[in-house]
């Protein structure tokens, strides 16, 4: 643990949700890299994801929960709401 710490500290290590911001921003990723996975020189262009923190830890929303018309929204499911696991009735 503590050498993972220095690594970090080193800058030797990325976070590990660097991945889901370059994916997200993929026009102009944090790296600077440009993304052509076929190596057809045809970079890509478009967001391969979405990556949001919540707003905290207790209200746990999104974007969409705080009234936004884009990006993720937080939907609570109870367990008596008679729903399968896909939205269906079981």
């Amino acid at each position: 643990m503590a050498q993972h710490l220095r690594m970090l500290a080193q800058g030797r290590c990325p976070p590990a949700d660097n991945f889901l911001h370059e994916a997200a921003l993929v026009r102009d990723p944090p790296s600077g890299i440009k993304y052509d996975p076929e190596q057809s020189r045809d970079v890509l262009t478009h967001s391969l994801a979405v990556h949001e923190r919540w707003n905290d830890p207790q209200e746990k929303k999104y974007s969409r929960n705080l009234g936004k018309k884009e990006g993720i929204e937080l939907v609570a499911l109870s367990a008596d709401n008679g729903k399968g696991p896909h939205g269906t009735s079981e």
